[in-house]
């Protein structure tokens, strides 16, 4: 289980990239795979931004290619949309190995950007913890 970067997609579909076999090939195999990936609307919004940029690529694509590129990735078998919901904090916790009480939603309540604030541990121990239990995953 994995969430896929926006470079990773950005380079698959730019044929200038000098990452471009490596990424298209990368992007091949998770659409083939039976593993659950993700995406977030966050990184389809800038892998959409930046294909269709005209400063940032020497030939960028229409809206309605890159929009066409990320809808075969959204109908891709094991693909699925990652979407915050309030259980973030709960799930912060678990993951943190922290009372829930320690973890409070600051902002973000609507919006797919959440800020915490963790009590009781620092931001250094926080990261570790991140950190050790997504490579659990």
């Amino acid at each position: 289980m994995f969430v896929v970067d926006s470079n990773v997609l950005i380079y698959a579909a730019d044929f200038d990239s000098p990452f471009n076999a490596r990424c298209r090939a990368l992007v091949d195999d998770m659409r083939r795979q039976s593993g659950a990936w993700f995406l977030t609307w966050g990184i389809g919004y800038e892998f959409l931004r930046v294909m269709t940029h005209r400063r940032v690529l020497n030939a960028p694509w229409t809206s309605s290619d890159a929009l066409r590129f990320l809808t075969v990735l959204v109908g891709s078998p094991a693909v699925s949309m990652l979407v915050p919901t309030e259980r973030h904090p709960a799930v912060l916790a678990e993951t943190l190995d922290v009372p829930r009480a320690s973890v409070a939603l600051i902002a973000g309540h609507g919006s797919r950007d959440k800020v915490v604030e963790l009590d009781g541990i620092d931001p250094a121990e926080a990261e570790r913890r991140l950190t050790a239990a997504t490579e659990a995953a």
